[in-house]
């Protein structure tokens, strides 16, 4: 079962797959956007920079990627 604020939303067996990841961006992913727009590796500290402005578009912009994601089913 998954709740919300003890409130109930739907039943699902398997947990453990309820819990995966359904898409990830690893470090190694920016590094290879990083040498493909800019030409170079990032230090450490650029990684954690892009990181966070990623994690930010991606919750400023989650709704609207659900929403096409589910329009044409």
């Amino acid at each position: 079962m998954i709740a919300i604020n003890g409130k109930s939303l739907f039943e699902y067996n398997d947990i453990e797959d309820a819990e995966k990841p359904v898409f990830a961006i690893t470090k190694g992913d920016i590094q290879l956007e990083a040498q493909r727009r800019i030409g170079r590796l990032l230090l450490d500290d650029e990684i954690e920079k892009i990181a966070d402005c990623l994690e930010w578009g991606v919750g400023e912009s989650i709704g609207n990627m659900y929403a096409s994601a589910f329009q044409d089913l």
